[in-house]
């Protein structure tokens, strides 16, 4: 399961430095002027000015990489193909090795459709 969350934060990493960083250069430089201005030390205006202005983008950061997180098909299925004695299922690949292994290759596409449609309403 190491792996999977490995490969998973790894493919996910270009997302969430682009965000933050889209994040750190919308805060005014004149925020962190006044607080330096008011005698603020650097840690302090981390917490006081930068994590209060970065709260959203984190909540919307995290909310989109628990959705794609969870209608992942491909990570768990190449990386453990279900994992020893298939304790690595995870909603989304749940429905895909059965419907294989009986030679219903049509049906499985539609679960995972289905499934990651029901994750994201």
């Amino acid at each position: 399961m190491g792996c999977v969350i490995a490969v998973v934060v790894w493919a996910g990493t270009p997302f969430y430095s682009m965000t933050f960083l889209a994040g750190l250069q919308a805060i005014p430089r004149e925020l962190y002027e006044a607080a330096e201005i008011d005698g603020a030390s650097i840690v302090q205006q981390f917490f006081y000015v930068t994590v209060p202005r970065l709260r959203t983008i984190f909540l919307t950061t995290v909310m989109l990489s628990t959705i794609w997180t969870a209608t992942n098909l491909q990570f768990v299925l190449v990386l453990t193909r279900g994992g020893p004695a298939s304790r690595r299922r995870s909603f989304p690949t749940s429905p895909t090795p059965r419907r294989w292994a009986r030679g219903d290759s049509a049906w499985a596409p539609r679960c995972h459709w289905c499934s990651s449609r029901c994750w994201r309403s």
